[in-house]
């Protein structure tokens, strides 16, 4: 796992910013595949991990450290609030993780945007007013 992180992760980035403004071509083409591998692990890998290592621990976690159900016990009547906690918790993290790699994602996008220039290309003019012709 860690030999796909580095040669399709991190390394097309350093690339990418080694050659930057240098070899433009060169320089899209690594962060392009750097940041695709980078988001191949946020929303694929990590939480596939997470649900292998849940499901090979069920048998350890559940029942002696996490109860199988939760609810509340009002005079002889059970309110069950969870019926099978265990997967409430693994399914309820696995939604946190994804819902943050989203966030991270939304956040690396702005950033990045916002860290380019704002100015036309070379030889490009501003038109005077908007609009097609």
């Amino acid at each position: 796992m860690l030999l796909w992180l580095g040669p399709l992760g991190v390394l097309p980035l350093y690339v990418a910013k080694l050659t930057y403004g240098k070899n433009e071509w060169v320089s899209a083409t690594m962060g392009i595949m750097g940041a695709s591998s980078l988001l191949w692990w946020l929303h694929g890998v990590v939480p596939h991990v997470w649900i292998q290592f849940t499901e090979s621990g069920r048998d350890v976690l559940a029942g002696p450290l996490i109860p199988a159900s939760a609810g509340i016990d009002i005079n002889e009547t059970r309110i069950e609030i969870a019926e099978d906690l265990y997967m409430v918790i693994t399914e309820g993290t696995l939604q946190a993780l994804m819902i943050g790699g989203i966030v991270v994602t939304i956040w690396a996008g702005l950033r990045m945007q916002r860290s380019l220039p704002k100015t036309l290309a070379a030889g490009e003019t501003k038109p005077e007013s908007g609009g097609y012709k």
